[in-house]
Parts: C-alpha cells; sequence; structure tokens
C-alpha cells in the first residue's frame, strides 16, 4: 500500500496534551514551563520555582522581586510569549485530532470504495494546516528563547531560569518535519 506523508512537527505532541487538559496546569515546555492560574512558571534544578504574570511582575518562590522598567518590558514579552505556546498548542492540538478522524474516516470510506489513491488527496489539506500551526509553535518557541536570553543577560537572578529552553530545542521543534502514515 502507497505510503502516506502528513507533515507535523515535534511540538504536536505537546499540542495535543494541551488541547485536552482539563486543569489550568500543564507542562508546556522541557518539564520546565508550565500554566498556573493565569501566570507563566518556570522551574530551574535546586531553585524555587519562578512565575512571571501578565503585568510582568517576577515572583522568585514567594518574594516579589523589583525590576526595572525595560526588565518588567521583557517580562512581560516572555509571559506573552509563552501563553502563545499555550493557545498555539491547543490550536495545533484541535486541528491534530480533526484531522486524525478525518484520516480514519478517509482511509475506510476509500479502501471499502476501492479507491485507496484518493486518501492523499483528501487528507493534505488538512495535515497541511496542521502543519502551518504546529509551524507557529516552533517560532513561539524561538521567541521565548530570544526572551529568556535577554532576560538572563539583564536580570542576573534569573540566568537559573534561562535554560527552560534550549538551542537545540528550538533547532529540534524546526528539524523533525516529517511523520510517515501508513494506510
Amino acid at each position: 500500500m502507497q505510503t502516506k506523508m502528513l507533515r507535523f512537527v515535534p511540538a504536536i505532541w505537546f499540542a495535543a496534551l494541551a488541547a485536552c487538559s482539563q486543569g489550568s496546569d500543564f507542562n508546556a515546555l522541557n518539564n520546565h514551563i508550565s500554566f498556573d492560574n493565569d501566570d507563566v512558571s518556570i522551574s530551574a534544578a535546586h531553585q524555587p520555582d519562578a512565575r512571571i504574570n501578565a503585568n510582568g511582575d517576577l515572583y522568585i518562590g514567594d518574594k516579589a522581586l523589583e525590576v526595572a522598567p525595560a526588565q518588567r518590558d521583557l517580562l512581560k514579552t516572555y509571559y506573552a510569549d509563552a501563553m502563545k505556546v499555550r493557545d498555539d498548542g491547543i490550536a495545533t492540538g484541535k486541528l491534530g485530532a480533526a484531522l486524525g478522524a478525518h484520516a480514519i474516516d478517509s482511509v475506510v470510506r476509500n479502501l471499502a470504495e476501492g479507491n485507496p489513491d484518493k486518501i492523499d488527496k483528501e487528507i493534505s489539506p488538512q495535515a497541511d494546516k496542521v502543519d502551518q500551526s504546529a509551524m507557529k509553535i516552533c517560532e513561539d518557541v524561538t521567541r521565548i528563547k530570544a526572551a529568556q536570553d535577554a532576560l538572563a543577560d539583564q536580570l542576573p537572578v534569573f540566568k537559573p531560569y534561562a535554560q527552560a529552553i534550549s538551542d537545540k530545542d528550538d533547532r529540534d521543534c524546526r528539524g523533525r518535519r516529517h511523520v510517515t502514515v501508513r494506510p
């Protein structure tokens, strides 16, 4: 049977988990960034969790830290980009779930009707939408990485948390783009 290629990004796995999450807290990236009650929480080895809110307030453990206006702007950027990963992950997960249901229907129907050549034609447009949506997650990861690095440079207390997203995470997100699906 002919092999069908569907384009995905590794972030689809995260996206599917995000779409299925019932609670307000779920791990987003490498178990270092999570969302809890509209805050972004960042964990680091041997450190209390850092928390950033939409106003750019930074808490290390339960202690609120004073930050300069430029640092607050970077914290707001980090927060917004992390929330974008969450939102784009949920959207991509929903598209992926819809694609899965559509693919099952297409495979069963077209095999039963003796038209296996129609499967790829029917599935590809939705697969392209999932791919485009997943690429948004990679763009979000790149933006968070940039904000993370800038925060580490300008706010020394943030340095232990600047390992949440690595250069490898960013490269890997963009590097693995194909999953082989055999109907």
